[in-house]
């Protein structure tokens, strides 16, 4: 009967083990975010040496260029010049996938998530529960990438003359093209 109690308290610590040292054995790093290259590519400094790192989990529904752009405004606005903790996720030939968290452990990359400024991408990392969850959050809500009005709006920048570009060789917002079929007009009253 000892035996068997103390087997079971060896297998208990022993499952312990597992599940928190590998949630444990990812490295974590003190870095200043130095510029955002896009929306989901940093420069940063570690250990006094610029490098880039990949945010772990964010990617771009494609050719989305509202998307990208909203993105990289955010992370300047957000990291560029502030200190952050890096949790290296996986690093691919030089690589590293990175989740970036403030003082108070708030994820960057989940915070990108939830505000529907990117979608998750398990490429590189496999699943993650936390970043998954942070899209459904988004997607719940309807906000970001996930609103379902935002489709008129996806090419347009911010830049008045990308976006008059963009429109007009596209034919605009409020024009028909010959397959649209015809517009369909009021009914005139009086």
């Amino acid at each position: 009967m000892v035996f068997v109690f103390l087997a079971f308290i060896a297998i208990a610590f022993a499952v312990f083990y597992v599940v928190h040292g590998n949630a444990s054995k990812n490295k974590v790093f003190l870095v200043e975010v130095l510029e955002a290259i896009d929306g989901s590519r940093l420069k940063v400094n570690l250990e006094n040496k610029p490098i880039m790192v990949l945010l772990a989990g964010i990617g771009y529904p494609p050719n989305d260029d509202k998307a990208a752009f909203d993105a990289i405004n955010t992370l300047e606005s957000m990291v560029v010049g502030r200190r952050f903790n890096m949790e290296i996720f996986k690093e691919v030939q030089g690589l590293m996938y990175v989740d970036l968290k403030s003082a108070n452990d708030d994820s960057l990359n989940e915070i990108m998530l939830k505000k529907g400024l990117a979608r998750f991408e398990s490429h590189g990392i496999g699943h993650v529960p936390s970043l998954m969850a942070a899209e459904t959050e988004a997607k719940n809500k309807a906000i970001g990438i996930w609103d379902k009005n935002r489709d008129l709006f996806k090419h347009m920048t911010g830049e008045a003359l990308e976006d008059e570009s963009y429109l007009s060789n596209h034919g605009g917002i409020d024009s028909f093209g010959e397959d649209d079929g015809e517009a369909v007009r009021p009914a005139s009253f009086g």
